[in-house]
């Protein structure tokens, strides 16, 4: 028989209790993930991966990892700015 659990705090967590008999044994296996249950947000590299995308001219992809740096560069600025305007 199978069960079907998540993993919660270390431990696995069933949707309903189960009661298995001390000592029994058992084999987890995990599961690939679900895209739906835990989607790819902005900057993750998953959300590149799969959204199909493929690059024709690596001076292209050159030039977008500089822009991605240089907008990141630019957010840490203003976070910073931010920060010593409420005096952290």
């Amino acid at each position: 028989m199978t069960y079907r659990g998540t993993v919660k705090g270390g431990m696995v967590v069933f949707p309903h209790e189960l009661h298995l008999k001390e000592g029994t044994r058992v084999r987890v296996e995990p599961l690939e993930a679900d895209p739906s249950e835990n989607p790819a947000l902005p900057g993750d590299p998953r959300a590149i991966a799969t959204s199909g995308v493929t690059w024709v001219d690596v001076d292209e992809l050159d030039h977008l990892l500089e822009e991605v740096q240089r907008m990141r560069e630019e957010d840490i600025q203003a976070e910073g700015h931010t920060e010593s305007e409420r005096g952290e």
